[in-house]
């Protein structure tokens, strides 16, 4: 455990140090979701559980809950993320049955910055990892036609930071595909800045339906589905669609 103290109240507020793990990305409406190492120590945070990451993503109390049935607990406290807003991925620049190239500008407007670091800003390598990982999903989006509506960080190996990434650039982030898996697939995934390369590594996404595992929540697919398809329309190149194989 560790102590800081937040600005406003001067109250210090312990973390717990947990092992960086995303559970859901943005790919399914549940936008993202990390175990944090902490939630940023702000007077109006001091409420956030460790890790549940809602307030610090700008979710107040006030914000309309999604009604999850049995997983609601779970989302509330964070361990799950559904409300969690960071869309990572700006553009997708080209695209195959193999290969997806995409692109995240960072600028100073990104309010996490102002914690990390406030002397130093830049983009926090668990955001570069999540940002992988929503480049492989619509891969797998892409490959599979959309006939799952989460794709689900399941494991990542071998993951290795290098350059930073500060406001006023833009990481170029690739994710190759590697091959099938039980439930999913596997993606060399690789962000660079010009020519230096800030994350590298592998991942395994599991894709399945929110109804295999809880029936009170198949009513839900069919939003997630739309939800996801309008996302596509904005992020995708032109010529890319749902139907057919697309070699750009």
């Amino acid at each position: 455990m560790e102590a800081r103290t937040t600005r406003a109240s001067g109250k210090p507020v312990k973390y717990k140090k947990i092992r960086t793990r995303p559970q859901c990305n943005a790919l399914g409406g549940p936008d993202a979701a990390f175990s944090m190492r902490a939630c940023h120590a702000r007077a109006c945070h001091a409420r956030c559980p460790p890790c549940a990451g809602l307030q610090c993503a700008g979710i107040t109390d006030t914000t309309p809950p999604i009604d999850l049935g049995s997983f609601g607990s779970a989302c509330r406290t964070g361990s799950l993320g559904w409300r969690l807003k960071f869309n990572l991925l700006d553009k997708i620049e080209s695209l195959s049955e193999q290969r997806l190239v995409a692109v995240k500008h960072v600028t100073l407007a990104e309010e996490y910055l102002a914690d990390h670091f406030p002397t130093f800003p830049v983009l926090p390598g668990v955001l570069m990892l999540e940002a992988a990982t929503q480049a492989a999903g619509w891969l797998l989006h892409h490959r599979r036609r959309f006939a799952c509506t989460m794709a689900v960080l399941k494991d990542a190996r071998n993951v290795k930071y290098g350059h930073f990434v500060a406001p006023g650039d833009f990481l170029r982030m690739t994710a190759e595909f590697a091959k099938e898996t039980p439930g999913g697939a596997a993606f060399k995934i690789t962000g660079t800045v010009g020519d230096a390369t800030a994350i590298a590594g592998k991942i395994e996404l599991a894709y399945f339906n929110l109804g295999e595992k809880n029936p009170d929540l198949a009513t839900l697919d069919g939003r997630l589905s739309e939800h996801n398809r309008y996302r596509w329309s904005l992020l995708a190149p032109a010529g890319a669609n749902l139907e057919q194989n697309v070699t750009i």
